[in-house]
């Protein structure tokens, strides 16, 4: 029984990491997303919330640049839904961007993708992410506010 305890514990502390604060954020910055030998950087704008349970949703993200082809990237199947997965690493699931182009495009993803948190500078950074079939996604983007992970 002891050891059911302590795991329960331990399964429970496992979800119990949030973004605070909780409510709705905005996230801008840029993000590169490539496919084949093409490859693109933009502006982006996230907006999303931070519910409890660890849990977040990502509900708009507008590509937007001095690059014509970041108006022909638009996010597919909105909301994707995230969770914290650590003290500095969040995933979202569900991450569909489509491309309307001629020189490269097409449908990117679903895949779920992970981000490293810096809270200090209330940044969130995606590594360079393969998305299927033949995409990758990288970049760095500014919480407004800034959110922290909190147990």
């Amino acid at each position: 029984a002891l050891l059911m305890v302590a795991l329960l514990l331990g399964a429970t502390n496992a979800f119990a990491l949030n973004l605070q604060p909780l409510g709705y954020f905005e996230a801008s910055g840029r993000l590169a997303l490539g496919s084949g030998i093409m490859a693109v950087s933009c502006d982006v704008q996230i907006i999303g919330e931070a519910v409890s349970d660890g849990r977040i949703r990502v509900d708009s993200l507008r590509f937007s640049g001095g690059n014509p082809a970041c108006h022909r990237i638009r996010a597919d199947k909105l909301p994707w839904p995230g969770s914290v997965i650590s003290v500095d690493r969040l995933q979202l699931d569900g991450v569909t961007v489509v491309i309307k182009s001629l020189l490269f495009g097409g449908v990117c993803g679903p895949k779920s993708i992970q981000a490293t948190i810096d809270a200090s500078a209330a940044t969130l950074h995606f590594p360079r992410t393969p998305l299927p079939p033949d995409c990758r996604l990288e970049g760095t983007v500014k919480f407004t506010p800034a959110l922290k992970v909190r147990p």
